[in-house]
């Protein structure tokens, strides 16, 4: 059965005040003083998540969320990134009903735009883009490159309802946000996730499944991908996670520069102190999904410490965004069906195919990991840079968006970009 979709729909963000109301209530009636004194009274810095949240930036949060929040501003923040839509995709593998897909569309002004995907990870939603749409729509100096932002949310994300059958893998995520895009008119188009960048024509793109959009000659996105052991058909490798079973010989390590040792030594250190998170999502995601339903609290302590714990200490998120990022989440009542793809039963290794297409990856100096160069090199033979910037963390569209667009606008702008997005 062929994938088809419908035409897309407008849609537009309205939490009923019901809703708003009773987390409310529930915000308020929780008190810190009913937690073990011993544990709150442990001497440790906001800025040590070596045993999780500090306490001092939950209090923070609620506090913040008791006096001062307005959902409703940062509804009409959302709102307005862009034009909402729905699609309807029927057709999708195992699927005996159309996925609901919400895909924001943010045309330019200007006539030369590029199109661009940008994609979105756990714990992330297009909220962590609106920043950066902005900037690459409508950039101040009319000299540099503008683009046409379309911002998906991944099946199971925030307004797209959930996949209803088991065996959801990242091609079946990929095709249906894929068509969605198609639905907006766009045939061949830019693809970034975080901080990777390459070309897409028709094919899959989204969280996890940067691999499944290398089967077409023209086609690179690079996504956000947990571990490169998980990945999927038609794929190629992601070029931050770095598999966890990656041992490079001595003479491989005698060969890499400061930046990849680096990469090294923060993936084994986030095996060992920072992937508690990722075991529980793979293997209890149910448990997971109903404990942070059960108490909006729990959810933003969870996700918020992924929030801060991953931007670079320097960023300094500001609290209404990981507010915010928390609660699109809890009000959208999405928070186990996020964690889905964690469970994924048709991972494949495929990283030895080898990609023909232009791509580029720019990490933030403090990202959690990365592969070396020379691993992403043997697969990408049109590695257009592999760098370490300066700045940022994990979520360089939040904590950095002018550098990011700086970075894509660079990208748009190689030739081997333009000839791919102008060829048959």
């Amino acid at each position: 059965m062929p994938v088809t979709w419908s035409k897309p729909t407008p849609f537009s963000i309205h939490i009923p005040d019901a809703r708003i109301q009773s987390l409310q209530a529930a915000v308020e009636a929780f008190d810190f003083d009913h937690f073990d004194s011993n544990i709150l009274s442990t001497p440790i810095s906001e800025g040590d998540f070596s045993l999780g949240l500090p306490p001092i930036i939950a209090k923070r949060l609620v506090e913040r969320l008791k006096s001062g929040y307005d959902w409703r501003k940062y509804e009409r923040v959302m709102n307005e990134i862009g034009n909402h839509y729905i699609v309807q995709v029927d057709g999708i593998p195992g699927e005996s009903e159309p996925l609901k897909v919400h895909i924001i569309e943010r045309r330019s002004k200007r006539e030369d735009a590029t199109p661009i995907v940008l994609n979105h990870g756990w714990p992330g939603s297009f909220f962590e883009f609106h920043k950066l749409a902005p900037l690459l729509a409508d950039p101040p100096n009319p000299d540099d490159q503008a683009f046409h932002c379309i911002i998906p949310s991944m099946p199971g994300y925030t307004f797209s309802s959930p996949p209803k059958s088991h065996g959801w893998d990242g091609y079946k995520v990929a095709t249906a946000v894929d068509a969605a895009v198609q639905a907006l008119g766009y045939k061949i188009y830019l693809a970034q996730a975080w901080r990777r960048f390459g070309l897409g024509n028709i094919q899959p793109s989204g969280f996890r499944i940067s691999r499944t959009m290398q089967r077409n000659p023209r086609v690179s996105c690079l996504i956000f991908i947990k571990q490169n052991k998980q990945s999927t058909p038609r794929s190629s490798t992601d070029l931050n996670a770095i598999p966890f079973s990656y041992l490079p010989t001595e003479e491989q390590k005698a060969n890499m520069s400061p930046d990849e040792i680096r990469g090294l030594e923060a993936g084994a250190e986030f095996e060992k102190s920072g992937s508690a998170y990722l075991k529980m999502n793979q293997t209890v995601p149910y448990t997971v999904g109903l404990m942070l339903a059960s108490s909006a609290l729990a959810a933003l302590f969870y996700i918020g410490e992924k929030l801060y714990r991953w931007a670079a200490p320097e960023s300094v998120l500001s609290i209404d965004d990981v507010l915010t990022s928390a609660l699109l989440y809890i009000y959208s009542g999405s928070l186990t069906s996020t964690l889905w793809l964690y469970v994924a039963p048709t991972f494949v290794d495929h990283s030895h195919k080898k990609i023909d297409v232009p791509s580029a990856f720019s990490s933030g100096r403090a990202d959690l990991l990365w592969a070396p160069k020379a691993q992403a090199e043997e697969q990408y033979r049109k590695l257009l840079w592999w760098r370490i910037l300066k700045e940022g963390g994990h979520f360089l569209a939040l904590e950095k968006p002018e550098l990011l667009a700086g970075e894509l606008r660079e990208f748009a702008s190689k030739n081997e970009v333009k000839k791919s997005l102008s060829a048959d």
